[in-house]
């Protein structure tokens, strides 16, 4: 029941992958800085 995938989109998912890993380390400070936040101001 797999459908086949084409290169071009084999591609195209390893290069919105590749894009989330540059940016998951703003992601994680982001949520840090929240977080921080939040225990610094109760």
């Amino acid at each position: 029941m797999t459908k086949k995938l084409t290169k071009k989109q084999i591609k195209n998912a390893s290069d919105i992958l590749i894009s989330w890993k540059k940016k998951m380390p703003f992601y994680y400070a982001t949520a840090i800085i929240i977080v921080f936040l939040i225990v610094l101001f109760q």
